[in-house]
């Protein structure tokens, strides 16, 4: 089933924490954890970080934020800093939000 576009974004709230995702399930904290690990293999700051770089990468793809500079995007999806944006996006996607977008805008 497809994502609506309607659906909240919780994650892009750069103070979310594991109480607000679990109140937002209608679940306990403890119920939040062991269904993170479950089905997604991941700790609740594994998971949000995940969901913010696949925002950054839908936003990094859209033209009407080409003239927005990385920390701007970064801030968007909800991280703190440009140098965690870079960090965990690397990490994810192997490339810096920078070389991602170049690359795409080259494809």
């Amino acid at each position: 089933m497809p994502q609506r576009e309607s659906q909240e974004k919780i994650h892009l709230n750069s103070q979310i924490t594991k109480e607000d995702l679990s109140a937002k399930m209608g679940i306990s904290r403890q119920h939040c954890s062991v269904f993170l690990s479950k089905y997604t293999n991941m700790n609740f700051n594994e998971f949000i970080n995940r969901q913010r770089v696949f925002e950054a990468q839908k936003i990094l793809h859209d033209e009407k934020y080409a003239n927005h500079t990385m920390a701007a995007i970064g801030e968007m999806c909800g991280f703190n800093s440009v140098r965690t944006f870079y960090h965990v996006f690397k990490s994810i996607t192997g490339l810096t939000p920078a070389f991602y977008k170049d690359q795409k805008s080259s494809e």
